[in-house]
């Protein structure tokens, strides 16, 4: 659930995205968890990369303990809305998979622990379009660091975006398809569990 605000210390716009890590009527966290959130949210806030929707904070409601992040607002169009129209080059595809895993890499550093800790559903990835010097932009994956996930470290999630930026998505592609890029894909699958973000990238 995402609401659009206005920061009353900088007066800018800003996003706030309230989500469940227990499903709908899980209810929200408290004690101890609500403890590592409060100290996560604070080094994510320290996180900096162009293609990151900053984290400017975020805390629990104090009425249901529902946790929520406040980002910095990018407008533009998701990727989901733009592939309507086919898939992407594999240019495009590969410098949307490599800021994935360069941003990843940082909040990895931040949270002691590898994983793939954007959103890379294509719905909730933003391209600020031609007129914007952010290009595409991801969100912060805030269920990740919540969640007891023993499959957190794999890197399947980049292979997922993928296979939706080429349209390859239960297809048979030759491993020289999207300048070579679908060689590296069927590399990442086989690895997937077990490789790291430096050795994908």
């Amino acid at each position: 659930m995402i609401f659009r605000a206005v920061d009353s210390e900088s007066g800018k716009a800003v996003a706030i995205r309230r989500f469940f890590p227990f499903g709908s009527d899980g209810g929200g966290i408290h004690g101890e968890e609500r403890t590592a959130y409060d100290i996560a949210i604070q080094r994510l806030s320290q996180a900096v990369h162009p293609a990151l929707r900053s984290v400017i904070d975020g805390g629990c409601d104090p009425v249901d303990g529902v946790p929520f992040v406040v980002t910095e607002l990018v407008e533009g169009e998701p990727l989901s809305k733009r592939i309507e129209s086919g898939p992407l080059s594999s240019r495009e595809a590969i410098d949307i998979i490599m800021r994935a895993l360069e941003i990843s890499e940082v909040l990895s550093e931040l949270l002691a622990e590898q994983a793939v800790w954007v959103e890379t559903h294509l719905s909730s990835i933003i391209d600020a379009g031609e007129g914007s010097d952010r290009g595409v932009t991801f969100w912060i994956s805030p269920l990740k660091w919540l969640g007891a996930d023993d499959n957190r470290r794999s890197l399947r999630p980049i292979a997922a975006l993928t296979e939706d930026l080429m349209g390859w998505k239960n297809k048979l592609v030759n491993d020289q398809a999207g300048n070579n890029l679908a060689g590296w894909l069927k590399w990442l699958k086989q690895h997937a569990d077990r490789t790291t973000l430096a050795e994908a990238r």
